[in-house]
């Protein structure tokens, strides 16, 4: 489950980051640490979601470099990343893989 709420975090994340109209920051909700999500995913987790979540965490630090050192659009009241954006390609697409990995592990558990 905590993986399934960090990755809707990073999803709403990403569509605020990626809207030039937002005008308010996501309310970020109490999660838990990446290195500690990932010690579980190592320890418990199919093949597919430890992958997803790998590529995740990669896709992660790409777009926050990105916000923080690449190409960055501004006006007066907001920043925001173009949706085409590589970095933002690449996370958008392991969202949704790992999302798909979570519910494949749950209807095999089931």
């Amino acid at each position: 489950m905590d993986l399934a709420e960090y990755t809707q975090s990073e999803q709403s994340t990403l569509e605020s980051a990626t809207d030039e109209y937002s005008d308010s920051p996501v309310d970020v909700p109490d999660l838990q640490h990446p290195d500690r999500l990932t010690a579980r995913v190592r320890l418990y987790a199919a093949p597919q979601v430890g992958e997803g979540w790998v590529a995740l965490v990669r896709a992660m630090e790409r777009v926050r470099w990105e916000w923080l050192e690449g190409d960055v659009n501004e006006n007066e009241h907001h920043r925001w990343l173009d949706p085409d954006n590589p970095a933002v390609v690449e996370l958008d697409k392991a969202i949704k893989e790992l999302q798909s990995a979570l519910r494949t592990a749950v209807d095999e558990d089931s």
